[in-house]
């Protein structure tokens, strides 16, 4: 390991200031507007509506006609050269050098100095990627209380939403403009000159801080949902049941003719819509007034996301092949007690998904190209068992636990298509051999247990012992296939050793943290409540803890060598501190 967990690459020196590329600002106003009607004792309607407009941007290096400014870029590291001795001379010059290990800002504003000089536009870039949500919400609620022991309730609910996709020219770090082109695209084959364009309507377009460049496109999605659940309370046993029936709709609406796609980029494309339902039941068996047992039972179908509708929204409208509702069937069974000195729960569930669909984006090195994979038709199994309880050791301290140990597989073989955005080679479909690989990106096995200490006058606190286990890292599907397992070029003795490391799924080591919690409550004469309360995440500054990671898109079909392309991790954060302060009247 070059760098301990702590190394950002995204970040160097700037006139001795630190610098980060990697910049995210949101801006997430909402209104609601809500209204309750007792229209007898027994009867409500319940009704609101709300409107969001949410702004996330994120900066992020662009350049042309240059080397990559990324320190981490995979031709910059050690592993990349042959020789033993330029390997140890750069794994020297990254664990003691920040010009190398750290972003260079003073030669990037060079480039671009020299770049204005010759009349040229930018070398490097900042850009802004922005991913803006507008939404306006309706639901409605009537609720019915037929009697002491059966509630009717029926609801309705729509939503429309706009996602609109763009990039914008953050800072052209001492240039003077930006050409609005794709230089990757230029490495086509085809000899289409318009390929490169980003906006055939406007080619060549010069572009300053602010305008909108590379791709700019929307996502208009509609939803429409009725259900009901009708609830019944008997001597023995609670009942519930629950249907849902729901209309969703989305479509594309590109604001740039791209080269890649002249004829299916700009303006509406195709629209998709689906009709789901949703059926639930389940039961609360009362064993005695201290014992519990329970059970839940679901079959839904829900419509795709859309933005992983696309093979490669930012250029083209062309959606998935046979895109269809996910189904989901979901079971759990748990058993509840509660006694003057414990009480708790525990509970195994399994959830099945079907029809699922995931989007990825990788840099490929030979096509010089981007690349949009997506996977189709997706199976996973999650099932396991949770539990928690609270002991009351005596009267002020409480101990509390809980956990769950579970596993989240891959439970079939998904189709994966890869596309390339500058158009140098046609769509490819192969199969990902995903089958009982896990689920990355959650630990599967997990503990918690607290004290929780009440001090008089209203004053609490908890200090909370965190355990995770079971962590693996997302698996790249392309490490995954049978091109990746026969690639034509691989002449290697030890090849099947080589596959064999290829394709073993990585698991992080277990971890654990620490948290405390410092609460005050304090009620005054007029009524009024005032709750205050300091928050403090990883006492102990364990930010060696992996909390996940994923294996890199790119793979050296050359060699099959993992660590030309190593996997990236999620470290936790740092010791961290929350204040909150709220009245209530």
């Amino acid at each position: 390991m070059l760098k301990n967990s702590r190394y950002n690459p995204n970040w160097g020196y700037q006139n001795g200031v630190k610098r980060n590329s990697r910049v995210v600002t949101t801006n997430d106003p909402m209104a609601v507007l809500s209204h309750k009607w007792n229209i007898s004792n027994k009867i409500q309607l319940t009704t609101g509506f709300g409107v969001r407009y949410n702004q996330y941007g994120t900066t992020a290096f662009n350049w042309y006609e240059s080397s990559d400014p990324r320190p981490d870029y995979y031709r910059y590291l050690p592993s990349y050269y042959k020789e033993q001795k330029i390997k140890e001379l750069y794994t020297e010059k990254w664990e003691n050098d920040e010009s190398i290990s750290q972003i260079d800002w003073d030669r990037l504003y060079r480039v671009n100095h020299e770049s204005k000089k010759a009349g040229k536009s930018a070398r490097y870039i900042l850009e802004e990627r922005h991913s803006n949500l507008l939404e306006f919400v309706f639901n409605s609620l009537f609720k019915y209380s037929i009697s002491d022991q059966q509630i009717l309730e029926i609801g309705i609910g729509a939503k429309k939403t706009k996602a609109m996709y763009f990039k914008t020219v953050n800072d052209l770090l001492g240039a003077d403009h930006w050409k609005d082109v794709d230089g990757f695209a230029e490495r086509d084959f085809s000899g289409d000159s318009d390929i490169k364009q980003n906006d055939l309507e406007n080619p060549d377009r010069i572009v300053r801080v602010g305008d909108k460049f590379g791709y700019n496109y929307d996502i208009n999605v509609n939803n429409v949902n009725l259900w009901l659940q009708n609830r019944f309370f008997l001597p023995k046993i609670d009942l519930y049941y629950a249907a849902k029936i729901s209309y969703t709709d989305f479509q594309r609406e590109g604001h740039m003719r791209n080269g890649r796609a002249p004829n299916n980029s700009l303006g509406r494309g195709g629209l998709h819509y689906f009709v789901d339902q949703a059926i639930k039941g389940g039961f609360t068996y009362k064993i005695s007034g201290s014992h519990f047992i329970t059970g839940n039972l679901l079959y839904q179908t829900k419509a795709p996301y859309p933005w992983d509708a696309y093979l490669s929204a930012r250029i083209k409208d062309n959606a998935v092949p046979e895109l269809s509702s996910e189904r989901v069937t979901s079971l759990d069974l748990g058993y509840l007690f509660s006694t003057p000195s414990v009480r708790g729960r525990i509970s195994a569930f399994k959830i099945n998904f079907y029809d699922q669909n995931e989007v990825s984006s990788f840099f490929h090195d030979y096509y010089n190209t981007f690349i949009n994979y997506v996977m189709t038709g997706i199976e996973k199994v999650n099932q396991g068992v949770e539990f928690g309880m609270i002991i009351n050791l005596t009267r002020r301290l409480k101990l509390e636990t809980v956990g769950t140990v579970a596993e989240y597989r891959y439970k079939n073989r998904p189709t994966g298509y890869a596309t390339y955005e500058n158009g140098s080679q046609p769509t490819m479909v192969e199969t990902v051999y995903l089958k009982n690989y896990y689920v990355g990106g959650t630990p599967q096995v997990a503990f918690s247990y607290g004290l929780d200490y009440a001090f008089p006058d209203y004053w609490y606190l908890t200090i909370n012992f965190n355990n995770f286990n079971h962590i693996y890292i997302d698996p790249s599907p392309v490490r995954r296939t049978e091109m990746a397992a026969n690639y034509p070029a691989v002449n290697l003795i030890d090849l099947e050793e080589k596959v064999k490391t290829v394709i073993e799924q990585e698991k992080l080591p277990s971890g654990g943290t620490i948290d405390a919690s410092l609460r005050k409550s304090q009620r005054f004469k007029n009524g009024y409540f005032l709750i205050v309360s300091l928050n403090v995440s990883n006492i102990l500054n364990n930010t060696e803890l992996r909390t996940g990671g994923y294996e890199q898109g790119r793979f050296d079909y050359q060699n099959f060598d993992i660590d030309r392309f190593p996997s990236k991790y999620y470290c936790a954060q740092g010791r961290t501190f929350f204040f909150n302060a709220g009245l209530r009247f």
